[in-house]
């Protein structure tokens, strides 16, 4: 399964993000991936839970943003929602439009939470 060697990939990818933390607990996964990134958001998501679940990061909560496919005319300047994967410039008809946002798979942060408590006095 593709999503799944990308799940590993996150994983090993957030690995070396903690590793200069001391005994950091990763709390929250925030991503974003593009509709047309390759990528099926729920399998990927569903990949990455079952990962999380066998590693040191348990119970760490993913919160994914699934950006939509958006172009930019070069001709007009025009920015646009591509809609069933016609990219033609609504405005003057363009087709040789650029993407913009749509095709990523982006880590946007991660909130770790220290292992160590403070002390209480008595």
């Amino acid at each position: 399964m593709h999503e799944r060697s990308l799940a590993q990939a996150l994983l090993t990818q957030i690995g070396e993000y903690a590793a200069p933390f001391d005994a950091p607990k990763l709390a929250t996964i925030r991503l974003s991936v593009g509709v047309f990134s390759g990528i099926e958001p729920d399998l990927f998501l569903m990949a990455l839970e079952e990962l999380l679940a066998e590693s040191v990061y348990r119970g760490a909560q993913v919160e994914m943003n699934v950006v939509s496919l958006e172009a930019e005319c070069p001709d007009c300047g025009r920015q646009f929602a591509v809609v069933s994967f016609s990219f033609t410039c609504p405005g003057c008809g363009c087709q040789r439009t650029r993407i913009l946002r749509g095709e990523e798979l982006v880590l946007e942060s991660l909130v770790l939470k220290g292992a160590a408590s403070c002390p209480t006095s008595t």
